[in-house]
Formats: structure tokens, C-alpha cells, sequence
């Protein structure tokens, strides 16, 4: 009985590490972020990220500028790209009433398409996390306004 007993814990104890390590969440190492607008629309781009404190924080992008955002806003046509370098998120945000983006704070975009869906970029696995050292990730959307717009992640490193 008491075999019976710890084969049962043992196969439990097997299959609770390989249900641990099938659902790994992957964490990259993130200094930018390119965006490529792939679909029939205009769309905007805003970076979002969890500051320390673990509350949302966001600010618009200027994709013909690569900054963020002070004044009129300028969004991307099918086929344009930017690229959101967050070493320049941290600086802006450090002169402003924005929190602090900090390393190791999660990071994404937000797609804002013109006359239809808006589409977060905020992934639950893999997350980015911003290392000013880090890579860049590229993501893009594709399709129509309201139809096949997710967007999705081209490259990670």
C-alpha cells in the first residue's frame, strides 16, 4: 500500500515539472521595438508600459519623428515602419509628469487603426522587458481594418 502510495507522488511530482516547464513564460531582453504597418489603414502607434509600481503607463509615438510624442500625432500608411527605441521613452519620461520607464519594466505597443480596431501588442508569453542593452523585436499588422489585424510578433531575440 505504502509503494502505491509513493509512485502515486512520484508521477505527481513528474507531471507538475513538466506542466511547469511546457508553460515557461519567455522574458526578452528589449531595447526597441520595430513596427511594420502591413494593412489596408492608418495606424497609429503608443507604447505602453508597467512601471515599478506595477501600474500602466502610456505615451503616443511619433512614427515619422521615432520620439515620443509632442504635439500632432503622426501614424504610419500600409507599408511605412518606426522603430520605438525605449532608451528615449526613459529620457522623455524622466522630464515629465509620466512615470519613470525604468529597466526591467514590461514593455509593448498599442496599435491605434483609423477607423477600426485597436490592437495591443501585449503578448502574456513571451513579455518584453526593457534592458537599454537589449535587442529589438519587430512586430506588424496585416490585413483590413476589421479583419485579420492582430498583431504579431516577427522577430524576438
Amino acid at each position: 500500500m505504502n509503494s502505491i502510495k509513493y509512485i502515486t507522488c512520484a508521477l505527481a511530482l513528474i507531471i507538475s515539472s513538466v506542466v511547469t516547464t511546457t508553460h515557461a513564460i519567455e522574458r526578452y531582453h528589449t531595447a526597441k521595438m520595430k513596427y511594420f504597418n502591413k494593412g489596408n489603414y492608418k495606424a497609429c502607434v503608443a507604447v505602453y508600459w508597467n512601471d515599478s509600481n506595477g501600474k500602466k503607463q502610456n505615451i503616443d509615438w511619433d512614427a515619422k519623428k521615432e520620439t515620443p510624442m509632442i504635439g500632432s500625432n503622426y501614424c504610419l500608411n500600409q507599408g511605412q515602419s518606426t522603430t520605438v527605441d525605449f532608451a528615449k521613452i526613459e529620457s522623455w519620461t524622466k522630464n515629465s509628469t509620466h512615470r519613470v520607464l525604468r529597466e526591467g519594466d514590461e514593455i509593448w505597443l498599442r496599435i491605434e487603426i483609423f477607423g477600426g480596431d485597436n490592437k495591443n501588442c501585449h503578448k502574456d508569453n513571451p513579455k518584453f522587458i526593457y534592458d537599454p542593452d537589449g535587442t529589438k523585436a519587430e512586430m506588424k499588422t496585416s490585413g483590413t481594418t476589421l479583419n485579420n489585424n492582430r498583431c504579431k510578433i516577427t522577430q524576438k531575440k
